[in-house]
């Protein structure tokens, strides 16, 4: 048996999803009273810009979802225009160091023991390396922060193969970009 995939047939999945993400956002449905054809517009825009990666246009929609106005939806998508996935990247590591201390304090050793790693890292292995600190001389099992958080933390950039339980960065061109 022998199944094609075509770009067509993700682009589609993303447009799907894209536009189930917008219709579901309570503080959207103003926009789209306003102005039906704002989702469109979006959902247009970021599959130019997606290059058929589910990553990439979550990225995107992320900058979208935090508009407070129609206004400011059109200034990001005469913006957007001109954005390359390197753009996209370092928007998102922007909302990471923007985020509470706390959380962007947890996001970046994340992105960088991922970075670093020399093989695969287990969930496990990466909570207890983080709960351990400077100055720190045993492991405290209490430190260990919640996967959902580690993942929450990197503003999608990770995530789990709960299959094998390894966490690792969402996409191959994330780790040429954070080289």
């Amino acid at each position: 048996m022998h199944i094609e995939v075509r770009a067509q047939d993700e682009d589609e999945d993303i447009r799907r999803y894209l536009l189930k993400r917008l219709q579901s956002e309570p503080r959207w449905s103003r926009h789209l009273k306003e102005n039906p054809d704002l989702i469109e517009e979006i959902i247009a825009n970021i599959l130019k810009k997606a290059c058929g990666m589910c990553l990439l246009a979550n990225l995107q929609l992320e900058e979208f979802l935090k508009a407070p106005s129609i206004k400011q939806i059109r200034k990001i998508l005469a913006k957007s225009s001109a954005y390359t996935v390197h753009h996209i990247y370092s928007d998102a590591i922007a909302r990471i160091l923007a985020q509470p201390s706390s959380t962007s304090e947890l996001g970046v050793p994340v992105l960088s023991w991922l970075l670093c790693a020399q093989s695969r890292l287990t969930l496990r292995a990466l909570q207890e390396a983080l709960s351990i600190g400077l100055g720190d001389t045993f492991f405290d099992a209490e430190n260990v922060v919640d996967a959902e958080i580690l993942v929450s933390a990197c503003g999608g950039l990770v995530t789990i193969d709960a299959a094998e339980n390894i966490i690792r960065l969402a996409h191959y061109t994330l780790f040429e970009f954070l080289e």
